[in-house]
């Protein structure tokens, strides 16, 4: 078995990446280049950032996520796969380990995407403390969105993944029978990352549905320089 798909890797650092890495490099490669630099936020064990190397969709990629295990399994992967001389590791929270010096042409992300999880929920229960699905009041997008101007080309793109970014509130079936929702937003999603955006220089440029799990939805924002 290998080790992205052991139990344990699965269940406490996959953060949704392994489901989402083909849908991902499918989007990249909509994009009709090669990119020579790219960037996979929030990267766990760095799924969608390789799946994009191996697919040949990116020359040199960087990971960088704030779970130390998560980068030593990244590197593991990296190591089996030949990858390790095409990829910088970093850990640190969000882009504070990133020296100033790197620039991307190509920012994929799957990061946290909940608002305000609900501790009612029986998920809710099991993930309240989780890093993987939590941004408590958007402030990782937040600093993220006012920080990776500074690391990125001119051409760059961005394709950050969001789950349901028109709704306030986010539902998903439970074998209990429970009917509240997950997460509770204080207002619609795109609202807010548009706002961000803006605010330093981006825009959102397109929004396109990436994939659905358990009839949410989940899509890929691309943003660019305004």
């Amino acid at each position: 078995m290998l080790i992205e798909e052991t139990p344990y890797v699965r269940e406490k650092l996959d953060g949704f990446g392994s489901a989402l890495k083909h849908p991902f490099a499918a989007v990249v490669k909509q994009q009709g280049r090669r990119f020579q630099s790219a960037f996979e936020w929030c990267s766990g064990i760095g799924e969608i950032g390789m799946t994009l190397l191996r697919k040949d969709l990116c020359t040199r990629l960087c990971l960088s996520d704030i779970n130390p295990e998560a980068i030593k399994i990244a590197r593991e992967i990296a190591a089996r796969d030949e990858l390790t001389d095409k990829i910088d590791f970093f850990v640190g929270n969000n882009l504070s380990a990133i020296p100033a010096s790197l620039k991307f042409d190509l920012v994929v992300a799957n990061p946290p995407n909940y608002f305000n999880i609900q501790p009612a929920h029986p998920f809710g229960k099991l993930y309240a403390n989780d890093l993987r699905p939590n941004d408590r009041g958007w402030k990782l997008h937040e600093e993220f969105y006012a920080t990776i101007g500074a690391h990125l080309l001119p051409d760059a793109v961005m394709l950050i993944e969001e789950v349901e970014p028109y709704k306030k509130e986010v539902f998903f079936h439970h074998p209990s029978g429970y009917t509240g929702p997950y997460d509770v937003r204080d207002e619609i999603p795109m609202s807010a990352f548009e706002r961000m955006t803006s605010k330093n220089g981006l825009k959102i440029k397109d929004v396109s549905l990436l994939t659905t799990s358990d009839g949410v939805a989940i899509y890929v924002l691309k943003i660019v320089a305004a």
